[in-house]
């Protein structure tokens, strides 16, 4: 059977959510199963992202149809490179087509939640994973806590001052939490 897929044919093999292939989960391959470390304009291969055949095989289990979607050109380059990799047996399909399906999973998305100025801002500030070196925003609280125990010495058991300050951080949302619960 051939990995790569024919719109027009999906389309009408999935009329509606009632359909056996539904629900179709869509994963971009650059940026989402590879690491890419920029684009210059020409098709390469990059190194599978850690974790990337985990992460296809979990789908399987709650999708019952997995479509790489990609815009490399030709698809056929995007169906080798997963063969390299070993992932194209958890792959129903490979497109460089939009088809219908329950989510897609994109490193360059931006989920629209109904507020157009919303989305708009946070399209301007998207960066990819892959090209953002901060790859977490920290919240102002750990900020805090790093400022307070910026000295290595007032940290025991090894930890660095990041570390440290996610587990302040962490410790003290546990008390609000706990303290929501109990109804204090």
């Amino acid at each position: 059977m051939s990995k790569l897929l024919d719109p027009q044919e999906f389309w009408e093999s999935i009329r509606s959510e009632e359909s056996a292939a539904w629900p179709v989960v869509c994963v971009d391959l650059n940026g989402v199963l590879d690491i890419p470390s920029r684009w210059n304009g020409k098709v390469e291969k990059y190194p599978v992202a850690p974790g990337a055949s985990l992460f296809l095989s979990r789908l399987r289990l709650h999708f019952n149809t997995v479509v790489v979607f990609t815009a490399i050109m030709p698809v056929e380059f995007a169906i080798e490179w997963l063969e390299e990799h070993d992932l194209l047996k958890y792959v129903h399909f490979v497109t460089n087509y939009k088809i219908p399906a329950a989510v897609y999973i994109d490193d360059k998305a931006v989920c629209h939640y109904g507020n157009f100025d919303d989305t708009l801002q946070r399209a301007i500030r998207h960066v990819p994973h892959w090209q953002n070196h901060k790859r977490l925003e920290r919240p102002q609280e750990v900020e805090q806590f790093i400022s307070i125990y910026d000295k290595k010495s007032q940290i025991t058991g090894g930890h660095n001052v990041l570390e440290f300050a996610v587990v302040q951080y962490i410790r003290q949302l546990e008390g609000k939490l706990h303290d929501l619960e109990s109804g204090i």
